[in-house]
Parts: C-alpha cells; structure tokens; sequence
C-alpha cells in the first residue's frame, strides 16, 4: 500500500519587523513599547495584515527585568508553524543587544504565553523569576478557565537565563 501525506496547513514564509511605539496616560510617565509583528514576505499573499504579534514594554534598565512580554497573539491559521516562536526569539535578541538583559514574561499571561514559558523551562532556558503568591481553590478554578490570568504555573513572572540567546528557541517537534 502507498501512503499520500498531505500537510493539513501550508506553513507561510515569514518576516519579523519592528516598530517602536509610545504611550501616555494621564498623570503617568511615557512608556515606550516595541510591537514585534510576522508578516508576510511574499506581498501577493492571500492573507492580508500580520500572522502574529508580539509587544513588549521597555523599563528602566536597572530593572531586574527591563524587556518584559506585554501582549502576544498568533492568528490561528498560523498556529503551529513556529510563528509565536520565532516572535519570542526577536524579543529576546532585542532584549539582549539593546539592553543586556534577558526577556522576561509578563505577570499577567494567556494560557498559549504561558505554555511556551514552561516550555523553556523544560529546555533550561528559562526560569521563574519570582514564585507567585499562594493562590486560592476559587482563583486556581479562575485560572482554569479564563483565558488570561495572573500567577499561570505559580509563577509571577518567568526570565530566560542569559543572553546572547541561542540561534532559535525552538526544540525539535515529536512525530
């Protein structure tokens, strides 16, 4: 017998672009932000605007984490091609080059951030930066069901370990 693989989804070429962006509140200082943005490399593309995002908030940098994940979205078309990834990989090396500081994770992350957190804890890049409080039967039942939540993995916040960042922070995939 002959076996015909087909790809349930055709993984796009990519590119990441970064801007830089600002914002001001009322009575607060200015923060200043970089959105890390996958966007199509072949303009003729059928899908029209981003593949994903990434934005991270800029502090100071004699803060123990001045580069931190504020946001993160892969469109789910585009989901498991390495999109989120390789976002994470240009915040990082932004983070390193710019700042001599590792990336660090927000507090508040959705259960996608959260999972490639953990996953570079499996791989010894990353590490919880700070245990997060212990969390009540009612908030660990919130967790599970909200899509974002504060303290995902009793972890207020996880860190990469060092910089330079390795070539990618992709592993190998299981088949």
């Amino acid at each position: 017998m002959i076996g015909l693989i087909v790809a349930s989804k055709a993984c796009p070429l990519f590119t990441i672009v970064a801007e830089d962006e600002t914002a001001q509140r009322p009575g607060k200082p200015v923060e200043r932000f970089v959105r890390f943005r996958a966007m199509p490399v072949d303009s003729s593309a059928l899908f029209g605007g981003a593949y994903g995002d990434l934005t991270v908030e800029l502090g100071s940098k004699k803060s123990s984490a001045p580069v931190r994940v504020t946001y993160h979205w892969v469109n789910d078309v585009f989901q498991r091609c390495g999109v989120g990834t390789r976002l994470y990989h240009a915040a990082a090396k932004f983070s390193c080059e710019q700042y001599s500081a590792p990336l660090a994770s927000d507090k508040l992350r959705s259960a996608s951030s959260h999972g490639f957190w953990i996953k570079q804890v499996a791989k010894g890049r990353a590490e919880c930066a700070k245990p997060a409080r212990r969390l009540t039967q009612s908030e660990r039942r919130e967790i599970a069901t909200d899509s974002v939540a504060y303290g995902r993995g009793n972890c207020d916040h996880y860190q990469l370990k060092s910089c330079p960042v390795p070539e990618t922070l992709a592993g190998k995939r299981r088949r």
